[in-house]
């Protein structure tokens, strides 16, 4: 909103994202004009960029407490794990946090969250097109994409919203998703989850720990509608 002032000759610039006034030398109404629109799609940025980040900071400390600390389950076929990220994720992306040249279980264990929380960002919540999705399918999208692999989340994602399975989440996906409301594509990705964990081989040792893992998720994702 623009409000003239006779007051040396000022213009004040106001937003109701912002909640501050700006003071400025007399402008032409055009330039007023465009003045307010800049402010008015920084304030927009903004507020996509806080959504985001509230997405983001829910994903990660929803999945983080699911994956725990360091894990070395002789029947997890991922190996070593620590903060949810395995040695045979983590030598595909050549991570070496003690700069020997190698990946090894080591690098695993020295692994900190806020390590695993970058990897996490890099190749699970931008890979996965989080970003893209509405709050609450992106918190829950994220957990099945360090869960199953990026490519197995979107044919699940897919296979809720009723659009072509090809693990892909392109232009259609997304209209399939925003096309209905999050509470309903939230229950469908999780149950669809659930059918495709209890295909698996290692369901029968795992499967309870999954099943609790899906509805916990639901839980925290649900907060975001």
């Amino acid at each position: 909103m623009i409000i003239p002032t006779a007051e040396a000759g000022a213009v004040q610039v106001s937003t109701w994202a912002d909640g501050y006034l700006l003071a400025r030398p007399a402008v032409t109404p055009r330039t007023a004009r465009h003045l307010a629109a800049r402010l008015l799609d920084a304030a927009a940025e903004a507020e996509s960029q806080e959504r985001e980040m509230s997405a983001w900071d829910a994903a990660l400390a929803a999945t983080l407490a699911e994956e725990g600390g360091l894990v070395d389950h002789p029947s997890d076929p991922g190996g070593v794990t620590n903060h949810g990220i395995s040695i045979r994720f983590a030598g595909s992306i050549g991570l070496d946090v003690d700069g020997d040249g190698q990946t090894t279980a080591a690098d695993i264990r020295a692994l900190t969250r806020d390590q695993a929380a970058q990897i996490y960002r890099d190749h699970f919540w931008v890979a996965a097109r989080c970003d893209a999705l509405p709050p609450a399918v992106a918190v829950a999208h994220f957990d099945a994409a360090v869960n199953a692999g990026a490519g197995r989340a979107a044919k699940l994602l897919q296979e809720a919203v009723g659009s072509p399975v090809d693990g892909v989440i392109g232009p259609a996906t997304l209209r399939a998703v925003r096309a209905r409301p999050a509470e309903s594509v939230l229950t469908d990705m999780i149950d669809a989850r659930m059918e495709w964990l209890r295909t698996l081989r290692e369901f029968r040792i795992f499967g309870r720990g999954w099943r609790r893992r899906c509805l916990r998720i639901h839980a925290a994702a649900w907060r975001l509608i």
